[in-house]
């Protein structure tokens, strides 16, 4: 025990002095942006970092995307506005492994593209500098590794943490920001829409969307509407097309468009549309209220009750019956999964459906 607590001693030790560590002093990496001399304030707006790394040591680092969602932080001029959202999220997803993250040694260069407006709802014309600070983790893949398979979990997370030091990088570019009209945005979107259906390759198409998803123009609205149902953009940029989706359809006085989606083909994945409006607190008509009360998906239905929760005590039973219809589905599964007669499985599925409130008729 005492051993243990040691380890923990000594560990919790070396987390404390990672940023400090040598081993990966941020001076082993430096962060350049550039921008193209002149852009349309419309959009797109694209901003190429590139990250590059002059250290001894062989370093890991999380896909850079994923490094600038959540360490990147831009000091802008008076009247830019930041999102509450983002689709900065690498192709291969944001986890962790050795097949998606860069290792990197002595002269190593990552680079990626990101568009002002996954970062901006509001851009001003003119010439601007943006003053940036990235920090992130970077895992020394040289320091040796404590093997006992005694310790516990947490030892093993501590033993994690103890490799990864702190890198802080400040860089800043200059962007000149030109007004263009409303029609040339709508032809560069529908010439961009264009080759996102004919690329093949699915990193090229997540890029090629996200550089559209934040530009505010009407006529993105049935787009991403049918990009929310593509395999590849739900499972990448899922919750934040959608919070996109609903932000332009209220800048653009098309939530019915919306409503009428989620009535008659939203899922589950779609009750972040209606979480954002009960989070940023938007006024439904009662005729579209009426339409979410009798969505044909089940799982619109029950965000639609959360929506309508209005103390702690509706929030509580409005979970409750989130667990509730969980644990059908996770039956039901099981059910399909076993070979059951095919007359329960029907009646299970009419009970969790379009009359989930109806209990199936004794024989």
């Amino acid at each position: 025990m005492r051993a243990a607590l040691a380890l923990c001693s000594a560990l919790l030790g070396s987390v404390c002095s990672a940023g400090e560590d040598p081993l990966v002093n941020p001076l082993g990496f430096s962060l350049e942006i550039s921008a193209p001399a002149s852009m349309p304030v419309e959009g797109p707006c694209p901003l190429r970092f590139t990250l590059k790394y002059e250290g001894d040591k062989n370093l890991q680092i999380s896909p850079i995307l994923d490094l600038l969602r959540s360490g990147l932080e831009v000091e802008t001029p008076e009247g830019w506005k930041r999102n509450d959202w983002t689709t900065l999220v690498s192709a291969n997803g944001p986890w962790v492994g050795d097949d998606v993250c860069p290792k990197l040694t002595k002269g190593s260069v990552v680079t990626c593209i990101v568009y002002l407006h996954e970062l901006f709802s509001r851009c001003t014309p003119g010439k601007a500098e943006l003053r940036c600070r990235l920090s992130f983790y970077a895992d020394d893949l040289d320091r040796p590794q404590i093997e006992d398979t005694r310790q516990t979990q947490v030892l093993e997370t501590l033993r994690r943490i103890s490799r990864r030091g702190t890198a802080v990088l400040r860089s800043s570019v200059v962007v000149d920001l030109s007004a263009e009209g409303r029609e040339k945005l709508k032809q560069r979107i529908e010439a961009i829409v264009s080759r996102v259906g004919e690329e093949k390759d699915r990193s090229k198409r997540l890029e090629l969307c996200r550089s559209v998803a934040g530009l505010a123009h009407p006529c993105l609205i049935p787009v991403l509407l049918q990009w929310s149902s593509d395999p590849l953009f739900e499972k990448h940029l899922g919750t934040p097309l959608r919070i996109r989706l609903a932000d332009l359809c209220e800048d653009t006085g098309s939530r019915q468009l919306l409503v009428d989606y989620l009535s008659q083909r939203g899922r589950r994945i779609d009750g972040s549309i209606i979480d954002h409006w009960r989070i940023e607190q938007i006024k439904l008509t009662p005729e579209q209220m009426h339409q979410l009360d009798c969505a044909k998906g089940l799982w619109v239905r029950l965000y639609y009750l959360e929506f309508l929760c209005e103390d702690g005590r509706d929030t509580y039973a409005y979970c409750s019956l989130k667990s509730d219809v969980e644990d059908i589905q996770r039956t039901l599964r099981e059910v399909a999964r076993r070979g059951s007669k095919p007359n329960l499985l029907q009646r299970l599925l009419r009970f969790v459906g379009l009359r989930a409130a109806e209990p199936p008729a004794p024989r």
